[in-house]
C-alpha cells in the first residue's frame, strides 16, 4: 500500500490522487483520512511498502516529527519519496536578492505565509540522519513549471538555464529513500 502525506487537493497539487491512503490537514474530495502527520494512528505501524510527501514537509510545524512517524509507519525495506522546495534555485535567489528591502520591511508571514522550514543538500542530508534506519539512495532536480512558463527570450536567462550547474537550475529537489531491513 502507499501512503501519500500533505496530498492536497487544489488544481495545482501535483499528485493529489496519488496513493492507496491519503491524508491532508484540508477537505479535498481526494482526501481518504482527514488528520495531522504529525501523530499517524498507531495501528499504520510498518504498513505501506510506500510513503509519498511531495511539498508539504515544509509546511508543517514539526518536519522531523512528521519524518519520523512517515518512518515508522513504512515497511521494513520499503520507499520513501520527498519533495521539496530548492533553496538554491537561482531565480528565488535573485528575487529575494530583489525584495531585499521589501522583505525587511514586512512581516514574515507576509512573504512566505506557509513555508516553516527549508533545506539545502548538506542540511536535508543531516535532517535524515536524525531518523535511524532511514537513508537516501538518490537525489533528483525537477521542474514543475510547463516549459513555455520557464521560457525566456532574454539571452542571459537562456545561459544561466544551460551552463549553471544542476542544484542551481530546477525548482524542486525529489530525495528517495529508503528503510532498512529489519535485522
Amino acid at each position: 500500500m502507499i501512503l501519500n502525506v500533505g496530498c492536497g487537493g487544489r488544481p495545482h497539487d501535483k499528485n493529489y490522487y496519488y496513493g492507496d491512503v491519503r491524508i491532508d490537514i484540508e477537505e479535498f474530495p481526494n482526501v481518504t483520512h482527514l488528520m495531522d502527520a504529525h501523530n499517524l494512528p498507531e495501528e499504520w505501524s510498518e504498513m505501506f511498502s510506500h510513503v509519498e510527501c511531495d511539498t508539504a514537509l515544509e509546511h508543517v510545524d514539526k518536519p522531523i516529527q512528521v519524518l519520523r512517524e512517515m518512518t515508522r509507519v513504512l515497511a521494513p525495506g520499503g520507499t520513501m519519496t520527498i519533495i521539496v522546495p530548492n533553496v538554491m534555485f537561482w531565480r528565488r535567489i535573485v528575487r529575494n536578492y530583489k525584495c531585499q528591502l521589501a522583505m525587511l520591511n514586512a512581516l514574515d508571514s507576509e512573504i512566505f505565509p506557509d513555508h516553516k522550514a527549508a533545506w539545502d543538500l548538506i542540511e536535508f542530508n543531516n535532517f535524515i540522519k536524525q531518523v535511524p534506519g532511514l537513508k537516501i539512495e538518490s537525489v533528483d532536480y525537477l521542474d514543475w513549471q510547463p516549459e513555455f512558463k520557464r521560457a525566456s527570450n532574454k539571452l542571459i536567462v537562456k545561459l544561466l538555464d544551460r551552463y549553471m550547474p544542476k542544484m542551481f537550475r530546477h525548482v524542486e529537489i525529489k530525495y528517495n529513500l529508503k528503510k532498512d531491513e529489519k535485522k
